[in-house]
């Protein structure tokens, strides 16, 4: 168990690949702004505290829900781009397998530069490719810390391998909500059978 229940603004359940154990870290923020981690053994305990206090005051510390974010997670937006957890606050965003193969051949890449901000559901860049140009629109907000300048050079590297060498940008997030919003690949999967639909209708 934590040692002290002092209010924590939210957790993260990382998994640990070499021995598949999981943890979890707490972070809290008291009242003058000071922030401290509070261990947890394992991410039950965690969740005990999420699903039976969810807003407890201790301490002089605040407890507020925001979810359960696995390090290493792939969510996808309904426009057709991924966004994949890197820790507590960054995300790695590209474009889906599904979309560059819609596109054909991309040809040329318009992306943020470092520092910029991207706006959830705003236009960030656009794509040039066989198929047609496209704009993309940003499944979360936050400051883009890292451009992939590969793609931007070899664009064709987004048809090649659009889940990992391909990936576009790297962000800042101020809150993990928005990535928690986005879709399950099973929820995606069934957004993309529900477009086909449409399409043959």
């Amino acid at each position: 168990m934590p040692r002290r229940l002092c209010g924590e603004q939210f957790f993260t359940a990382e998994a640990q690949p070499s021995n598949g154990r999981v943890l979890t870290r707490m972070v809290g923020r008291g009242p003058e702004g000071q922030v401290r981690e509070i261990p947890s053994k394992n991410a039950c305990q965690t969740l005990f505290w999420l699903l039976y206090f969810p807003s407890a005051h201790t301490c002089g510390y605040y407890f507020m829900k925001i979810g359960v974010r696995i390090i290493g997670d792939i969510l996808f937006s309904r426009d057709h781009l991924w966004v994949r957890m890197d820790d507590d606050i960054r995300a790695t965003v590209g474009m889906t397998d599904y979309l560059q193969e819609k596109m054909g051949e991309v040809y040329s890449l318009r992306l943020p530069e470092e520092g910029e901000e991207l706006i959830k559901e705003e236009s960030f860049g656009t794509v040039e490719a066989k198929n047609g140009r496209r704009e993309l629109t940003a499944p979360i907000s936050g400051e883009v810390i890292e451009v992939n300048y590969e793609a931007l050079e070899v664009p064709e590297i987004i048809n090649d391998d659009p889940m990992s060498e391909g990936w576009l940008l790297r962000v800042e997030m101020p809150s993990g909500q928005e990535f928690e919003d986005l879709l399950t690949e099973e929820e995606y999967e069934d957004y993309l059978r529900e477009e086909e639909e449409l399409e043959e209708e």
